[in-house]
């Protein structure tokens, strides 16, 4: 992990997102629906009728990021830039930029934790992983796992 990114991805799409580490929850913003209006990137008709469908599905119900992009209204890069944005993360496409850190002995780790050592900044290692939440308040376990 790193004092001035993590990183995470939506694969299909090959993006990645980067952000601070710490220890801290990523700073209170607008939600992503607000985030994807604003770029343009769902229309506000798709985006009520995502919020009402994920409404009716009570606890336990589907990320709107999902919802959208299971109905086709938005890809799952839109939804990895917007989540990069919402949590306070970089955003980076790994098929143009893949990891520069190739360690087989971590391919456990990388799977268990579905996130794999991406870059290295100023000493210290940047992650990416399959969601970028999943990084959140597992500082601990991705340093001991990846050997950070």
């Amino acid at each position: 992990m790193d004092g001035s990114g993590r990183a995470a991805s939506r694969r299909p799409e090959g993006g990645a997102l980067a952000a601070s580490g710490g220890n801290a929850p990523p700073p209170a913003g607008r939600r992503l629906g607000e985030i994807l209006l604003a770029r343009r990137a769902v229309s506000r008709t798709d985006l009520l009728a995502a919020l009402r469908r994920q409404a009716a599905q009570g606890p336990g119900r589907a990320r709107l990021g999902e919802i959208l992009t299971a109905q086709g209204k938005v890809s799952a890069r839109a939804v990895a830039e917007a989540l990069a944005e919402q949590l306070g993360f970089l955003f980076a496409d790994l098929d143009a930029d893949p990891p520069e850190i190739r360690d087989p002995s971590r391919v456990a780790a990388c799977l268990r934790h579905r996130a794999v050592p991406w870059r290295t900044s100023g000493g210290d290692v940047v992650l990416a992983a399959a969601d970028p939440e999943s990084l959140l308040g597992r500082e601990g376990a991705l340093r001991r796992a990846f050997g950070l």
